[in-house]
């Protein structure tokens, strides 16, 4: 781990991706995504989903009342309860949420297969290279048939957005043509068993698709979606459910790298908590004084732009910080590939063979 908090730049900035190198190069990782990984494809963030599901329930209100609301004080689970109360079934809400995510996603990468996927690579080689980074991540070149195989070295994936692009995206740019199986498999419901030869995505707010196989209960989890606050209330009250289970277990037994998310959300935060505690417990009882105890239990990262308060930049890496993270500042999201290419290259792999 990094051996003092940095503070936004320079050289202390420096260890703390220095670390991630040799945290990635001896033990490997587990990357935690949010919806910054999806928004340069047309993708709205949960603010953004929330507006366009009013847009269509709340007739002549729209967006400004969701904006309202949050002048308010009210969360964005509570407001998505309150927008599931307009319509008329779960159902409908599901796919109303549906529509809304994928508004603006263009029609003809919906049909992903066609050209052999070439449409949707390109277009996100084009306009999303933080999502062409994670999934160059996740790959490695291989001198078999397929010239892909999964990156060993990224245990498991844990996505909080809902949508399916980057495993789509994954299995156009690294499967098609050659006919092997994708690197990516989603585990959105408890059914789904992991496959060792895969890179496993738990998408615990639940899973919408965009292309054919959409509806499909085999295929997706919109029965599942974690948005509305009754929905966060039952999911929290259930230890083993996939959010709470796997994410505290992935949280025990690797280190976790968060990319596209604010770490504002209070049950990653709340998560984070839990592990970190159990983590320095455990170290004192090994016989480690308490500072100690507290380094060696910081061992999870987050990639996070520099604010332009220098004071709140050191506040926010303090509080991440207690919560066992180290933060990894960039000063725009556009270094993310180069910076994931360094990190890649550790291992003795070349970033040009898969990005």
């Amino acid at each position: 781990m990094a051996k003092k908090s940095n503070r936004g730049d320079g050289k202390d900035a420096d260890r703390s991706w220095d670390a991630l190198h040799d945290v990635y190069r001896e033990r490997g990782v587990v990357l935690a995504l949010g919806a910054g990984v999806s928004v340069a494809s047309k993708l709205p963030d949960w603010l953004e989903l929330l507006r366009r599901v009013a847009q269509k329930l709340a007739e002549g209100e729209g967006a400004r009342l969701v904006d309202d609301l949050r002048a308010r004080g009210f969360s964005l689970p509570v407001i998505a309860g309150m927008l599931r109360t307009l319509s008329p079934d779960d159902g409908a809400f599901y796919e109303l949420v549906r529509a809304s995510l994928y508004r603006d996603f263009p029609d003809a990468l919906r049909d992903w297969r066609t050209a052999d996927g070439q449409l949707l690579v390109n277009e996100v080689r084009e306009h999303n290279p933080t999502l062409r980074a994670v999934a160059a991540f996740c790959a490695r070149a291989s001198q078999g048939k397929a010239p892909f195989k999964r990156n060993w070295r990224v245990h498991a994936i844990i996505n909080t957005n809902i949508d399916a692009l980057l495993r789509t995206y994954a299995h156009a740019r690294y499967t098609l043509p050659y006919g092997a199986e994708s690197i990516l498999r989603t585990v959105e419901r408890a059914s789904k068993a992991p496959d060792p030869d895969r890179i496993n995505i738990y998408h615990v707010h639940g899973y919408l698709r965009f292309d054919a196989k959409l509806g499909r209960a085999d295929k997706e989890a919109s029965d599942q979606l974690v948005l509305s606050e009754q929905a966060f209330f039952d999911f929290f009250n259930s230890p083993t459910s996939i959010f709470n289970y796997a994410f505290l277990y992935l949280l025990r037994e690797h280190a976790c790298v968060f990319m596209g998310l604010s770490m504002q959300d209070d049950n990653i935060r709340r998560l984070l908590h839990y592990s970190v505690k159990e983590r320095v417990r455990a170290y004192r009882d090994d016989g480690l004084r308490r500072p100690e105890a507290i380094e060696r239990s910081r061992r999870h990262f987050s990639i996070m732009r520099r604010f332009d308060s220098q004071r709140v930049t050191e506040l926010v890496e303090r509080s991440l910080n207690q919560l066992g993270v180290n933060v990894l500042w960039v000063a725009e999201y556009s270094e993310i590939p180069e910076r994931l290419g360094g990190v890649y290259g550790a291992a003795g792999h070349d970033w040009a063979d898969v990005y």
